[in-house]
């Protein structure tokens, strides 16, 4: 039992090694322009984005929402 119980732990050990290592991809701005996605908020995009920096679709849509969020002045 004591095989079955280390060959057990060394398999969640894996699972759990494999789970950190996802991550989101990246797009730099020309791709995010581009894209399908956020045609609608290309001109908009062009100016909130760096162009050389690389955005995961998470902070773009966390820079859109707090963009499009704040309050007017």
């Amino acid at each position: 039992m004591a095989d079955i119980n280390s060959a057990e732990n060394k398999i969640q050990i894996k699972k759990g090694n494999f789970e950190n290592k996802s991550e989101e991809t990246k797009f730099v701005k020309s791709q995010i322009i581009s894209s399908d996605k956020y045609k609608n908020r290309a001109d908009l995009l062009n100016v909130l984005l760096e162009d050389d920096k690389e955005y995961t679709l998470s902070e773009i849509d966390k820079k859109l929402e707090d963009f499009l969020g704040r309050e007017v002045k």
